[in-house]
């Protein structure tokens, strides 16, 4: 959830459906260049045969709001075996936010990796501890039965897998496959809080992004959501891993999380 609603994991805020036209202020960039977008969806048949290589990582990025260290998140994808990925997060208060919450957000997801590319979730899990946003959920992906079982706080819920269906953490690995394969522009449908959106990522451009490891060349790609607008800068060099993710609302109060590090496993 990280990556379509970073404001709601660190303030609690809700996502918005609605559409919007909010304007934004990028950080510093240097020689953008504008491409033309293509569409990916899950269901195009059309993607390229590019073949996907997915390398496992754990990365930790600093999140502020207004320009203060409020949190801390680190994001992890591990090789479960037999074409089985993890990818989980782990969200904490930072600095002075910690002294007026103790809220934890853990998110984490395995899918299967396909022949073609695509991914199949097999299972979801996010728990938010502290507070009073309090939260346990689970999702189980039934591929042959063509369902999905949720679990919110104990309430059992059950939704059609008759297409490509995806939960807020499996979506993040999906864009990158995706952006790994040739796309631009980006369709995905995602089952949170008890419904089903389809979350639309838009190319903006190339930028050369300057990080704390350095300068690396990016594809920027955003997202309208309600109040918010959303830009997450995806580095080819890093195995399109988000170098920067940044959330405006109401065209001025800004979160955002950048990478501070990452190390790559075998």
């Amino acid at each position: 959830m990280v990556l379509f609603n970073l404001n709601a994991v660190i303030a609690g805020g809700e996502a918005q459906s609605t559409e919007a036209n909010p304007a934004a202020n990028a950080p510093a960039v240097v020689a953008p260049t504008a491409l033309p977008p293509t569409v990916l969806t899950p269901t195009d048949s059309n993607k390229p045969a590019t073949k996907v290589t997915l390398t496992p990582y754990v990365a930790e990025y600093k999140i502020e709001k207004l320009g203060v260290a409020v949190g801390h998140a680190v994001m992890t994808l591990s090789d479960k075996g037999n074409g089985i990925w993890e990818y989980s997060s782990r969200v904490k208060p930072y600095g002075v936010a910690s002294l007026f919450t103790k809220q934890e957000v853990v998110e984490s997801s395995q899918v299967r990796l396909m022949p073609d590319n695509s991914i199949k979730p097999l299972i979801y899990e996010h728990k938010h501890k502290g507070g009073d946003k309090a939260k346990n959920v689970q999702y189980v992906y039934d591929w042959n039965q063509k369902t999905v079982t949720t679990v919110v706080n104990g309430a059992p819920k059950q939704f059609p897998l008759d297409k490509p269906l995806y939960d807020p953490q499996s979506a993040q690995l999906f864009l990158s496959i995706a952006l790994q394969t040739g796309a631009k522009s980006i369709e995905v449908p995602v089952l949170d809080d008890g419904e089903i959106n389809n979350y639309t990522l838009s190319f903006s451009g190339t930028e050369t992004l300057k990080t704390k490891l350095g300068e690396y060349q990016t594809q920027k790609l955003s997202r309208v959501h309600g109040k918010r607008v959303t830009h997450t800068w995806i580095a080819p060099r890093l195995n399109f891993i988000p170098v920067r993710i940044e959330q405006i609302k109401n065209q001025d109060s800004s979160v955002s999380m950048s990478l501070d590090s990452v190390r790559w496993s075998q």
